[in-house]
């Protein structure tokens, strides 16, 4: 089925230009071979051997070039072209691999993409250097073997920058090595220090700044050789140490670098970056700080002596350097010379300060610094010296006047061997003598001669090499104390290395010299080692799969070696042997070449030209130019020269020669190693003064060493390729990159590869890939062997499905092996048929135990059978889809029609139906019309008739109308005649009166009022008009009043807001003056506490007859104090300002005991030490404690009473509603009454069971009860109070009631003063409670009828309480904020609290507080509640508490704390303990930390809220402020670390989970149910979402959770093939589904869909992998399908797509990869992984500070916080209000003894 001619249509054809370019085949030629067309339409006739085909389309741009069918020259060419064009510059061939330089930057090599690449198998992973770095890291480690990585390439290649990615991976390595997660590290928090990792990393800079320098064909070319060994401990894999090692640096390059190219950059970057160096800014700063000190201190003069001395010398160094460096690289010979001073693109001042940083990270000091800068300012120096002709023949002498003094930065008189002797300390005659002659020793005499122009050059030269070349040994000796920590201790075997060889590589020009003979020398030595290596591998793979293999004939370079090295006839000993001869020519050596190697096949002449000679090399001819060959192998050093330079005076020189001879063997030389190419020296070495060295013998032994210590490790190979000589992107030169191809070897190995079996493929694939050619060969059911195959497959399939199932148990081991082996015979068999009915070469093919291994070609064979097979079947499948097709529309077309004709057929007889149908219809219609018009004639004539009729009938009456119409006129005319006659006479009467005057006057005047009339009534209506005229005006005003007024309901609405507020502000004066009685009431109850203590003394000791006992008087300045019978003191009146006032005052009256009888109202009663707002108690047995106000109107005048507030009816209302506000807030002040009075109630009865009399020994309190005195209010009393509380800081406002006793005072001592003990207080309790408080509210009772009988009436009494008595057992928040204040210890309290709190934390259970909020954590709760509150309290900040004081005790002198900052170090205290206790408990589980996350986060918030609702009414001082920000600070720190602790906690538990699932091969990927059976387990969400002002918390918590899920297998999915494709992509979809769901229905809040909005990226990747590619060519369906996903990382997410083995799609092809890189959305510079380390982040909104991982963050972690609602919760805590009380008691009792010691 398979011949040598299936499917060769595709061929290479090759061109000079370009290498290779492609071609058809036309046909073939009998004898001659194949006629071929190439691109270009030429026709060539090609051999049959030389034809190259091409690879079918699916290997196109594959990882691995060992898988191609077709592997030759062109193919790899062709591969390594397509994948450059997609920026991957990667690529593997077989177990090298080849890196193509991009002359640009790419995102391939963040800490991302480290992580990703730690603990990969490399076949899983995309070709990387991260991937050759991983794979020596996990060897050496699994294997415990050493390894090397071996880099090689010509200048330009990229060899520097990749060893400096190797040593960024590993530096990665062991970091991890010591517990650091990388991945969730920010590079922003990676602080440069001094451990090995950075300093291995630092090391590159510093090498790079004295070993490279710029060449034509590279910017920065290494001009040494380096292998550094980075030791890693054995079993965690952290770095202990380093090691470097350096070969054969170009010293010539020191005095004559090359045309347009440079010298080394550290000359250039310290002449141009001195100024801006360290030592200078360092100085300017000491500068400063000197100064400072001389102004502010004149002491310790003699201890500063010697540091002034040795920064006065730096500063004389500095200070020199700085006056020396004013030049320019033109001043000197050294430099100018080349004529290349700069780098485009590159600023040496900014790289000189890289390389001055890292000299500081390695150890390097101030005054080491200096001499190296003033060692290479001496070298450009001695370079300016220069020489004439002597006086004497053959003699030479020093130029009095340099040349190069004529710059302007020498000026005349610049001399630059008197410059060059100050810097290194040498004496000037003895330095100048060896320049211009040398000692010679001729048996035991000696003379000296003189040296000509050019030798004094050449010993000018040699000395600038000499001292360069031993700084640079120094260097690398520092270095290697800085990074080798084992050092001298380490043992053998103590420790794993990996060695890193960064070497030039093979190099061939137009002109070569010394230099490229030992870099090709080398390269023999390395591609002689790789052939081996090579080779060792194909016959280990062969071997291990037992397959019949003949020898592979390889290029064995040895040959080669040995005419360059073996003795005694090789060219090195014939050019040592030469280069001692002085009279030796470039032709001599030549001619002894010629002469000894002409018969050798590597070896041969030139034919026109007698100094050159061609070594064949394993990667082509080379001719070599043997002019300079003699000098360069030279390495004269003069001793006298070594000599003046070790008698220095200047130390650090000295030292530097001292510290290499340790290390190198003595004699400032080198040791084996050949860094320098020098040799051990002695004055007495020989019979000159001149040591001959050979640089090739010394190269020759430390690169035995070298391949001694590769042969000893595992090497692996990166291969690096310079794509262009003109280092531009994306340009790329067949030619120059084959020819590197053939230099490194990869050429070589790839022969190897092809004359064995390249093409290898496990059983399994190959039989689900090409069964489906053979499938029509296995129909026949009936034959033997479609019997059998048919038996393969579906035991194959049955034990496929089957071995997903994990097996445990030893019995179970021997049957799972067994039934592998099955399958894989199983499978061998399958595959055995499948090969005899493709009908493939048995030649060339073999089978191993796993794998199918052919010959070159098989395999491209095999995909265009496949390809030509799936077009076969898709064209039978489209022709019977087609005819099924054609038959459905014939058989539709056939029904349509009989239907059609069925309609029409209907059509038509509904048209003649519809006919008949109007017929009809018309004649009804005629009818119809006919009745109507005979119905409308005869309508028509009815009404004509009656019309008629109704006109006669108005004719007739019109005339009866007129007949009495015209006698109606006739009697009117008759009545009007006789009118007139009436008139006419009295006419006749009027005109004779008229005659008379005073008819006349009267007639006047008679008109004159008529016309007044008329006036005045023109004057109403005027009036009127300006009536209704001011109505309208009135109208207009009120309609405008009507918007004033509606503007001013308005403003009233607003007014009710400040109804409000001026009630809060009642509120608050009621609130101020309650914490006045409690203060009050505390300082009285501290004396009564000191009077029971002296009782308690008293009873202890018997009374003596003489000893008088009188009344007791209390401690003050004439302070006294009303002790009432219940043990508490009466409030003062309320003030004028108050809301409420006492409507029940004690009328004034005389200090006469008997003068009143009149008792004690409950009224009187001091209230709760501290009141909280909102607290609501609500207990069954109280009632309300403060009665409604009183108007006028509900009460009646009483003469008996007095000073009752009669309030106005219009102010009842609003007071009444100020009560019942009140009376929710005294609930809470009543039971601490209550508790006093039983308290003191106790006491009594105690002192009544003493042996004393308790009416002598405790004034003030009888022992009846009943019998108590009144208290009386003057005005006397409340003046002296206010007197002596003002030294305690408490208000004027606050006054304590005389005691008005019968007693007479005993003045009692401090010492006798003693604070209630902890055992009075428990045997006070077990006294019957109920009976005193029963008894009290019966007293009550009576006193509120008798008042109420009496006719008084007292708005504050208080109802007896009713309810159950369980209640006065427990403890609230309350009790506990009045335990912390007892005895005034609430510093040591408060911390004894915090430690109660934080006790057994390990069995700690979630306990959450009840409350509108959801439920507060119980820590939070408490901390807040009682210090928190306190801190932003008004009246604390404001008046200052005794409570806090700084012994704790009760003396009266303690100095009083601020209550901020005892409440700020009790909290602050608390965080201390959490982080001690909890934090660093390694035991500590996720659950507990959450919970203490939890914690810090609702205190941080609550902190918040009070400081925002207390900003306009705290007024602070500057210590205050400082202190609420520290703890702020606190809670903000504590935040981070507790999110820090949960976040590793949860990703060390779910990153292994979901490493192991994308990487188990035996199992589907499933990493939903151990993640959500882990967040079920710790309760995560259980323990966040009991408090509702959480949510923030937990949403952030998961949002960053399902981010961090979504960023860590977008990136595996990113760079791995084997999860990139359509097989993975399903079940990480169900998993996805199955996780959002689990999310949603665990926690059906709003935030769920935010939260799994986190995967929608990974999401995206997942639907790609499951579409057709194509679609994503067009932008808007590539916007609709991902629109998250960036252009650059939809690129790497298709490169790494690779179709299921068994599938039928293609490839992704290229052009789509190109469509997208030409988009202008793409961004080839972009980080293509997620960043996991700023997943996890934190942000404080409302704070000026902000803590977190990272700065950058949306997580906003602040809350609304109702105070009201918090402080209105109850909470029972008996247990800490007992402890709490017993610690203060037994701190105060310490320090009552502490007193009295």
């Amino acid at each position: 089925m398979i011949d040598n001619n299936c499917g060769k249509e595709k061929v290479w054809v090759p061109n000079p230009d370009k290498g290779w370019i492609s071609g058809d085949l036309i046909k073939e030629i009998p004898g001659e071979g194949w006629l071929v067309r190439d691109e270009n339409g030429k026709e060539i006739k090609i051999e049959k051997d030389e034809l190259r085909m091409q690879n079918p389309v699916i290997q196109e741009g594959i990882d691995d070039m060992t898988s191609l069918s077709h592997l030759h020259e062109a193919a790899v060419i062709h591969n390594l072209i397509k994948r450059y064009e997609i920026n991957s510059i990667y690529t593997y061939t077989g177990s090298i691999l080849i890196a193509i330089n991009p002359y640009t930057k790419l995102p391939i090599y963040t800490k991302e993409m480290i992580e990703s690449f730690c603990d990969q198998p490399v076949s899983k992973l995309a070709p990387h250097v991260f991937s050759i770095a991983e794979s020596a890291y996990r060897e050496m480690l699994n294997f415990q073997k050493n390894q090397s990585i071996l880099v090689s390439g010509e200048s330009g290649a990229g060899k520097t920058e990749t060893t400096k990615f190797l040593l960024q991976y590993f530096a990665a390595m062991g970091e991890k090595g010591n517990g650091v997660n990388t991945s969730l590290i920010s590079e922003e928090d990676i602080v440069e220090g001094n451990n090995i990792e950075t300093q291995v990393i630092k090391s590159t800079p510093i090498l790079e700044a004295f070993g490279n320098s710029k060449t034509l064909r590279n910017d920065n070319s290494s001009r040494f050789g380096k292998f550094i060994e980075i030791h890693f401990d054995k079993i965690k894999g952290t770095i202990v140490g380093a090691k470097l090692e350096t070969y054969l640096l170009e010293k010539s390059r020191i005095v004559k670098p090359p045309e347009n190219e440079r010298g080394y950059h550290i000359f250039y970057q310290l002449i141009k970056g001195f100024n801006n160096s360290f030592l200078i800014k360092n100085k300017k700063k000491e500068e400063e700080s000197n100064n400072n000190n001389n102004n502010n201190n004149n002491n310790n003069n003699n201890n500063e002596t010697d540091i002034n001395n040795s920064n006065n010398e730096n500063e004389n160094n500095i200070n020199d350097l700085k006056s020396l460096l004013t030049c320019q690289p033109s001043d000197f010979n050294y430099l100018i010379s080349s004529g290349c001073h700069s780098i485009d693109g590159i600023d040496d001042s900014q790289v000189f300060i890289k390389t001055e940083n890292a000299l500081k990270v390695m150890g390097l000091s101030n005054d080491e610094l200096i001499g190296i800068y003033k060692i290479l300012l001496s070298i450009l120096h001695i370079g300016n010296i220069e020489f004439e002709k002597g006086k004497e023949e053959d003699s030479s002498m020093i130029k009095d006047e340099s040349t190069f003094g004529e710059t302007e930065s020498f000026g005349k008189g610049y001399n630059p061997l008197e410059i060059s002797c100050k810097l290194l300390g040498c004496s000037i005659d003895i330095l100048k003598s060896t320049f211009c002659s040398r000692k010679v020793k001729a048996g035991n005499e000696s003379y000296m001669i003189n040296h000509t122009v050019e030798q004094a050059s050449q010993a000018r030269d040699s000395l600038a090499m000499f001292l360069y070349s031993r700084l640079f040994d120094w260097l690398v000796v520092r270095i290697n104390q800085s990074i080798d920590k084992i050092g001298a201790e380490k043992k053998e075997n103590s420790f794993l290395f990996i060695g890193i060889l960064d070497i030039y590589g093979f190099e061939s020009f137009e002109s070569n010299s010394y230099e490229q003979f030992t870099i090709n020398y080398a390269n023999e030595k390395l591609q002689n080692q790789f052939n081996h290596q090579i080779f060792k591998l194909e016959q280990l793979e062969y071997e291990k799969e037992k397959i019949d293999w003949s020898y592979i004939e390889f290029s064995d370079n040895q040959d080669c070696i040995d005419l360059i090295e073996k003795k005694p006839l090789g060219i090195l000993s014939i050019l040592d042997e030469e280069s001692q001869f002085p009279k030796s020519t470039p032709s001599t050596l030549c001619t002894k070449l010629y002469s000894n190697h002409s018969k050798s096949k590597n070896f041969e002449k030139p034919r026109f030209s007698q100094t050159h000679f061609i070594i064949d090399h394993y990667a082509g001819k080379v001719e070599y130019d043997t002019n300079l060959f003699l000098e360069k192998n030279k390495d004269f050093i003069i001793s006298e020269q070594v000599s003046a330079l070790e008698s220095s005076n200047w130390k650090f020189l000295t030292n530097l020669f001292q510290i290499l001879s340790k290390k190198m063997g003595g004699g400032g030389g080198t040791n084996n190693t050949g860094n320098s190419g020098g040799n051990k020296t002695s004055s007495s070495a020989g019979k000159s003064t001149f040591k001959f060295t050979s640089v090739s013998s010394q190269f020759k032994e430390s690169l035995n060493s070298l391949m001694t210590t590769i042969n000893s490790t595992n090497p692996h190979y990166i291969r690096c390729i310079k794509p262009n000589t003109e280092k531009r992107a994306n340009l790329f030169d067949n030619v120059m990159v084959l020819h590197q191809l053939r230099c490194s070897g990869v050429i070589e190995q790839l022969r190897i590869s092809r004359s064995g079996y390249p093409s290898r493929l496990v059983y399994d694939n190959f039989i689900k890939r090409y069964r489906l050619i053979v499938a029509k060969d296995f129909k026949n059911d009936d034959s033997d062997e479609s019997k059998e195959w048919n038996s393969i497959l579906k035991e194959t399939d049955l034990n496929s499905s089957g071995s997903n199932i994990s097996t445990t148990g030893a019995s179970n081991n021997n049957n799972n092996s067994n039934s592998n082996n099955n399958q894989i015979e199983l499978k061998r068999k399958g595959a055995e048929l499948m090969i005899n009915k493709l009908s493939i070469d048995i030649s060339s093919v073999q089978f191993g135990l796993s794998k199918l291994f052919f010959k070159s070609g098989i395999i491209a064979n095999l995909e265009l059978l496949r390809s030509q097979t799936m077009i076969n079947s898709a064209t039978f499948i489209q022709k019977i889809w087609r005819g099924y097709v054609d038959r459905k529309v014939y058989s539709s077309t056939k029904q349509s029609s009989i239907y059609f004709q069925s309609l029409i057929r209907s059509y038509l007889q509904q048209l003649e139906y519809h006919s008949m149908v109007e017929e009809n219809s018309v004649i009804h219609l005629q009818s119809l019309i006919r009745t109507n018009e005979l119905e409308k004639q005869f309508n028509q004539l009815l009404s004509t008739t009656i019309h008629f009729q109704s006109l006669l009938r108005r004719l007739e009456d019109s005339k009866e109308f007129n007949t009495l119409m015209d006698r109606i006129k006739k009697i009117i005319k008759i009545q009007s005649l006789w009118r007139s006659n009436l008139a006419r006479k009295q006419l006749k009467l009027l005109k004779i009166e008229a005659k008379s005057l005073t008819n006349v006057v009267a007639e006047k005047n008679k008109l004159a009022s008529r016309l007044g009339d008329i006036q005045s009534k023109l004057d109403m209506e005027s009036q009127l008009s300006q009536k209704i005229k001011s109505e309208n005006e009135q109208l207009s005003s009120q309609f405008s009043n009507i918007q004033i007024e509606k503007e001013k309901l308005q403003k009233d609405f607003g007014n009710i807001h400040l109804e409000k507020e001026e009630l809060l502000l009642k509120y608050s004066a009621l609130e101020s003056e309650y914490d006045q009685y409690k203060q009050q009431n505390e300082l009285i109850i501290s004396k009564l506490k000191r009077h029971i203590n002296d009782l308690e003394e008293k009873q202890q000791r018997p009374f003596g007859n003489n000893e008088i006992i009188g009344n007791t008087s209390f401690e003050g300045n004439g302070t006294t104090a009303t002790i009432l019978n219940n043990g508490v003191t009466s409030p003062p009146k309320s003030s004028p300002t108050s809301p409420i006032r006492n409507s029940n005052t004690v009328k004034s009256g005389s200090s006469d005991d008997n003068s009143s009888s009149d008792s004690i109202n409950s009224d009187h009663l001091i209230l709760s030490p501290k009141q909280h707002k909102g607290e609501d108690r609500k207990r069954n047995h109280e009632t309300s404690s403060i009665s409604p106000p009183i108007s006028r109107e509900n009460i009646g005048y009483d003469p008996h009473v007095e000073n009752i507030d009669l309030i106005p009816r219009e102010q009842y209302n609003s007071l009444e509603k100020d009560y019942k506000e009140l009376k929710q807030m005294d609930e809470t002040h009543k039971q601490y009454i209550e508790s006093l009075k039983l308290q003191i109630s106790q006491l009594e009865e105690k002192v009544k069971k003493s042996s004393t009399h308790p009416r002598s020994l405790l004034p003030g309190i009888p022992s009846n009860i009943n019998d108590s005195p009144k208290v009386i209010y003057t005005k006397s009393s409340i003046t002296n109070d206010n007197q002596h509380q003002q030294p305690h800081n408490v208000s004027p406002s606050n006054s304590i009631t005389s005691l008005n006793s019968t007693t007479s005072p005993i003045n009692m001592m401090d010492s006798n003063i003693k604070s209630l003990s902890y055992k009075d207080f428990t045997n006070s309790q077990e006294i019957d409670a109920q009976q005193q408080l029963h008894q009290y509210h019966l007293n009550n009772n009576n006193n509120n009828n008798n008042s109420n009988n009496g006719g008084s009436t007292n708005p504050l009494s208080q109802s007896s309480p009713t309810g159950s008595d369980k209640h006065l057992q427990q403890s609230t928040i309350s009790d506990l904020v009045s335990a912390l204040n007892f005895n005034n210890c609430q510093l040591e309290s408060g911390k004894y609290l915090v430690d109660l709190i934080l006790k057994n934390h390990d069995s700690i259970v979630s306990k959450y507080v009840p409350s509108e909020m959801g439920g507060i954590p119980e820590p939070a709760f408490i901390l807040s509640r009682c210090f928190l509150k306190n801190i932003y309290d008004i009246d604390a900040t404001v008046i200052g508490t005794p409570n806090s004081t700084v012994s704790g005790g009760s003396g009266g002198s303690d100095h009083i704390l601020d209550p901020i900052e005892t409440n700020v170090n009790i909290l602050i205290y608390f965080c201390d303990k959490v982080e001690e206790v909890v934090y660093r408990d390694p035991k500590s589980n996720c659950s507990a930390l959450c919970y203490w996350f939890s914690n810090f986060y609702v205190l941080f918030n609550i902190m918040e809220t009070y400081s925002q609702d207390t900003k306009d009414q705290l007024s602070l001082n500057d210590q205050d402020k400082a202190l609420i920000e520290k703890l702020k600070i606190t809670f903000q720190t504590m935040i981070v670390k507790a999110h820090k602790n949960v976040v590793k906690n949860i990703t060390d538990y779910i990153q292994p989970i979901l490493h192991k699932s994308l990487n188990d091969t035996t199992t589907e990927i499933d990493f939903m149910d151990p993640i959500t059976n882990y967040l079920n387990q710790i309760q995560i969400s259980l323990s966040l979402e009991n408090c509702f002002i959480n949510n923030n918390l937990c949403k952030l918590l998961f949002e960053q959770l399902f981010s961090f899920i979504n960023a860590m297998i977008f990136n595996e999915i990113l760079l791995r093939k084997d999860l990139c494709c359509l097989r993975s992509s399903i079940p990480i979809k169900m998993n996805i589904s199955e996780l959002e769901h689990w999310v949603k229905l665990h926690h059906g809040k709003e935030w769920s869909a935010s939260v799994c909005d986190k995967l929608r990226l990974l999401k995206e990747v997942v639907y790609i992998l499951m579409i057709d590619k194509t679609q994503l060519q067009n932008d808007e369906l590539r916007n609709e399908i991902c629109p998250t996903l960036s252009i650059a990382q939809l690129k790497q997410l298709l490169t790494m797509y690779s179709p299921d083995v068994d599938s039928f799609e293609d490839p992704i092809p290229l052009e789509i990869l190109t469509s997208l890189m030409d988009s202008p959305k793409y961004n080839p510079d972009e980080n293509i992984l997620l960043d996991l380390s700023k997943i996890f982040t934190l942000k404080f909104t409302n704070s000026n500070q902000t803590l977190s991982s990272s700065t950058t963050s949306e997580n906003d972690l602040m809350a609304t916080i109702n105070l009201n609602a918090l402080e209105s919760v109850q909470y029972a805590c008996d247990d800490l209000v007992s402890n709490v009380v017993k610690k203060n008691i037994e701190i105060v009792s310490s320090n009552q003894k502490s007193i009295k010691k």
